[in-house]
């Protein structure tokens, strides 16, 4: 990140098929150069929406996107950047600091446009499914014990202690993913 007297940079790259995308902090708006594209700049006052939100990116706790709705569309800036298949540098750092002198000066040049930071973490099917499973390895040992036959009773058990296990991971996860804040909503 660049920052020059009232001048703030950020680039990240979404994917493998996207080019790296360049942001400025301008006065006069928000500028975008990416290769391949025309450079555009987004005036102030034609920005009508900002939307912060958890954006997971493979196995990233701390993936997060600043949505610009605009007249002439809407724009992501992420704060992971692409590295290589499976990879992704953590910029959340460098990100925080542009998408916070990104809204102070959109409120300074635009003061009634709304932000909005979305409160919402990685939804996860793990915790139904392991209470599921530990419900029907239940079922399995009240109705149908096995008396003589150690190795189902043994995998009933490993069943039980492999759902709880997944059980307690989903819930450190979402634990994680609700203490980490980006920018609040007013600033």
């Amino acid at each position: 990140m660049n920052n020059i007297k009232n001048h703030y940079s950020y680039s990240f790259r979404k994917s493998a098929i996207n080019k790296n995308q360049y942001w400025d902090i301008l006065h006069e708006g928000l500028f975008l150069q990416e290769a391949g594209k025309e450079d555009k700049i987004i005036p102030y006052n034609q920005i009508k929406l900002i939307r912060l939100s958890f954006k997971p990116i493979l196995d990233k706790n701390n993936s997060y996107s600043c949505s610009i709705d605009s007249n002439s569309g809407t724009y992501d800036i992420l704060s992971n950047s692409y590295k290589s298949i499976g990879k992704y540098v953590d910029k959340t750092a460098e990100y925080n600091e542009f998408i916070k002198n990104l809204i102070e000066q959109l409120k300074s040049r635009n003061p009634n446009v709304p932000v909005i930071k979305e409160n919402n973490t990685r939804k996860s099917y793990l915790k139904p499914l392991a209470l599921l499973a530990i419900l029907l390895s239940l079922y399995q040992i009240i109705f149908y014990f096995p008396e003589n036959k150690p190795l189902e009773f043994n995998l009933i058990i490993g069943l039980i202690i492999l759902s709880i296990s997944l059980y307690v991971l989903d819930e450190q996860g979402i634990k994680v993913n609700k203490d980490e804040t980006t920018i609040e909503q007013n600033k």
